[in-house]
């Protein structure tokens, strides 16, 4: 049986990736108060910014799956973090609530 010398990099990788994912998914819980002050958020903007990420994390595989048949493993996952790493930094220098998400 042959194996792909790359194998465990692909694997350390998406697990760091799967990892990060889980440390966004709570950080807003963490970072509550610091949000609020910084985004000038009431209970009811910050609470849709934390459910933002579990819709995204919620309609996304279906796309995903697809797009992970159709085209290269690697483009593919290679695409998703720079768009992820976008993500967080937008999200880091959002100045108001709207840009946040």
């Amino acid at each position: 049986m042959r194996t792909h010398p790359g194998r465990w990099t692909v694997f350390g990788l998406s697990s760091l990736f799967f990892i990060l994912s889980q440390l966004y998914s709570v950080s807003n819980a963490i970072i509550a108060p610091d949000l609020q002050e910084d985004l000038h958020l009431c209970a009811e903007p910050l609470g849709l910014l934390s459910a933002a990420f579990l819709y995204a994390f919620a309609l996304v595989p279906i796309p995903l799956g697809i797009a992970l048949d159709r085209f290269v493993t690697r483009r593919t996952m290679t695409l998703l973090t720079l768009l992820g790493a976008a993500g967080a930094l937008v999200f880091c220098i959002a100045p108001f609530f709207g840009m946040a998400p």
